[in-house]
């Protein structure tokens, strides 16, 4: 499964039309299954913004803020995309149902900014049982 979303660096720059407000997004996800999940960083302008080499973008998800099960993955980064994998044995302690998540830019010299604000994502079972 691949899931592509918009991550919004909140710059202060002017915001231009068809750059969403909010970037929440609920996603689903199947546990057994491989999911690829790209976020393309912009800011409000539309343009592009890119991670440095020593910058990190990581995805939580978890049952509540603060609550377990947590899985927190770190993105392989080319220009301003983000790529997240999520496999079957990451969410092994997963029970179906509702989660929430995040991402986040950070910055080895302490800057950070939530590109995708808390959003849900469901954990869905899948019907056929693969050994």
């Amino acid at each position: 499964m691949n899931i592509r979303l918009i991550g919004i660096v909140e710059d202060g720059t002017t915001r231009r039309v068809g750059v969403p407000t909010n970037s929440a997004k609920t996603i689903a996800v199947v546990r057994g299954e491989t999911t690829t999940i790209e976020v393309e960083i912009i800011n409000p302008g539309d343009v592009r913004q890119s991670p440095g080499a020593t910058d990190s973008v990581i995805m939580t998800i978890s049952k509540r803020p603060g609550y377990g099960p947590t899985l927190t993955k770190t993105a392989v980064v080319t220009g301003n995309v983000a790529t997240f994998s999520i496999s079957p044995s990451d969410l092994k302690n997963f029970k179906v149902g509702k989660y929430v998540y995040d991402v986040w830019w950070t910055v080895l010299a302490g800057g950070r900014s939530n590109i995708i604000k808390m959003s849900t994502c469901d954990v869905l079972a899948n019907v056929t049982v693969i050994p």
